[in-house]
Protein backbone atom coordinates (compact mmCIF):
# COMPACT_ATOMS: atom_id res chain seq x y z
CA UNK A 1 0.00 0.00 0.00
CA UNK A 2 1.94 2.98 -1.32
CA UNK A 3 -0.44 5.52 0.24
CA UNK A 4 0.71 4.42 3.69
CA UNK A 5 4.34 5.07 2.75
CA UNK A 6 3.48 8.54 1.47
CA UNK A 7 1.63 9.22 4.72
CA UNK A 8 4.62 7.91 6.69
CA UNK A 9 6.87 10.35 4.83
CA UNK A 10 4.42 13.16 5.56
CA UNK A 11 4.41 12.25 9.26
CA UNK A 12 8.24 12.28 9.21
CA UNK A 13 8.25 15.79 7.72
CA UNK A 14 5.68 17.02 10.26
CA UNK A 15 7.74 15.41 13.02
CA UNK A 16 10.87 17.22 11.86
CA UNK A 17 9.00 20.52 11.66
CA UNK A 18 7.63 19.98 15.15
CA UNK A 19 11.16 19.50 16.49
CA UNK A 20 12.21 22.80 14.91
CA UNK A 21 9.10 24.44 16.36
CA UNK A 22 9.82 23.10 19.84
CA UNK A 23 13.39 24.39 19.80
CA UNK A 24 12.85 27.75 18.09
CA UNK A 25 9.11 28.40 18.35
CA UNK A 26 9.37 30.40 21.55
CA UNK A 27 10.97 33.19 19.55
CA UNK A 28 7.67 33.63 17.69
CA UNK A 29 6.59 35.30 20.93
CA UNK A 30 8.74 38.26 19.92
CA UNK A 31 6.25 38.94 17.13
CA UNK A 32 3.19 38.17 19.22
CA UNK A 33 3.32 36.93 22.82
CA UNK A 34 0.24 34.77 22.21
CA UNK A 35 2.55 32.36 20.39
CA UNK A 36 3.95 31.38 23.79
CA UNK A 37 0.73 29.63 24.80
CA UNK A 38 0.89 26.87 22.16
CA UNK A 39 4.67 26.73 22.48
CA UNK A 40 4.61 26.21 26.24
CA UNK A 41 1.81 23.65 25.82
CA UNK A 42 3.86 21.78 23.21
CA UNK A 43 7.00 21.77 25.35
CA UNK A 44 5.05 20.57 28.40
CA UNK A 45 3.37 17.86 26.29
CA UNK A 46 6.77 16.65 25.09
CA UNK A 47 8.32 16.66 28.56
CA UNK A 48 5.35 14.90 30.19
CA UNK A 49 4.80 12.61 27.22
CA UNK A 50 8.47 11.77 27.04
CA UNK A 51 8.44 10.79 30.69
CA UNK A 52 5.17 8.84 30.50
CA UNK A 53 5.32 7.22 27.07
CA UNK A 54 7.87 4.79 25.75
CA UNK A 55 7.71 6.22 22.24
CA UNK A 56 6.67 9.53 20.71
CA UNK A 57 3.20 9.16 19.15
CA UNK A 58 4.49 10.60 15.86
CA UNK A 59 7.29 8.03 15.75
CA UNK A 60 4.80 5.25 16.52
CA UNK A 61 2.45 6.50 13.79
CA UNK A 62 5.23 6.74 11.23
CA UNK A 63 6.47 3.22 12.01
CA UNK A 64 2.93 1.85 11.84
CA UNK A 65 2.37 3.50 8.46
CA UNK A 66 5.66 2.12 7.16
CA UNK A 67 4.58 -1.38 8.24
CA UNK A 68 1.14 -0.88 6.65
CA UNK A 69 2.89 0.09 3.44
CA UNK A 70 4.88 -3.14 3.45
CA UNK A 71 8.12 -1.57 4.64
CA UNK A 72 10.30 -2.40 7.60
CA UNK A 73 9.94 0.20 10.35
CA UNK A 74 13.21 1.52 11.69
CA UNK A 75 14.44 0.69 15.16
CA UNK A 76 14.70 3.35 17.83
CA UNK A 77 13.46 6.90 17.68
CA UNK A 78 13.09 9.69 15.12
CA UNK A 79 16.15 11.76 16.06
CA UNK A 80 18.35 8.69 16.24
CA UNK A 81 17.12 7.45 12.87
CA UNK A 82 17.07 10.66 10.83
CA UNK A 83 19.43 13.12 12.49
CA UNK A 84 22.19 11.29 14.38
CA UNK A 85 24.93 10.40 11.93
CA UNK A 86 23.41 12.59 9.23
CA UNK A 87 23.44 16.07 10.75
CA UNK A 88 25.58 15.44 13.81
CA UNK A 89 27.52 12.57 15.39
CA UNK A 90 25.95 10.52 18.15
CA UNK A 91 28.45 11.93 20.63
CA UNK A 92 26.74 15.34 20.30
CA UNK A 93 23.20 14.09 20.90
CA UNK A 94 23.12 14.78 24.65
CA UNK A 95 24.88 18.16 24.43
CA UNK A 96 22.55 19.23 21.60
CA UNK A 97 19.50 18.16 23.62
CA UNK A 98 20.82 20.24 26.53
CA UNK A 99 21.46 23.17 24.18
CA UNK A 100 17.89 22.84 22.90
CA UNK A 101 16.59 23.21 26.45
CA UNK A 102 18.74 26.32 26.88
CA UNK A 103 17.44 27.78 23.60
CA UNK A 104 13.81 27.16 24.63
CA UNK A 105 14.33 28.79 28.02
CA UNK A 106 16.27 31.66 26.42
CA UNK A 107 13.40 32.29 24.02
CA UNK A 108 10.94 32.54 26.89
CA UNK A 109 13.22 34.82 28.90
CA UNK A 110 13.85 36.98 25.84
CA UNK A 111 10.13 37.37 25.17
CA UNK A 112 9.42 38.15 28.84
CA UNK A 113 12.24 40.72 28.91
CA UNK A 114 11.03 42.35 25.70
CA UNK A 115 7.46 42.49 27.02
CA UNK A 116 8.62 44.04 30.28
CA UNK A 117 10.78 46.56 28.44
CA UNK A 118 7.89 47.47 26.15
CA UNK A 119 5.59 47.89 29.16
CA UNK A 120 8.18 50.12 30.86
CA UNK A 121 8.44 52.33 27.73
CA UNK A 122 4.66 52.59 27.58
CA UNK A 123 4.55 53.65 31.24
CA UNK A 124 7.21 56.32 30.63
CA UNK A 125 5.20 57.75 27.73
CA UNK A 126 2.20 58.37 29.97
Amino acid sequence: MEVALVLAALVAVVHGASIVYVVLGGFLGLRDPRWLVPHVATVVWIVVGGAALRECPLTALEKWLIAQGGGSPYEGYYIGHYLVGTFFPGSLEDPLRDLSVVVVLASWVTVAHRRRRTADVELQRR
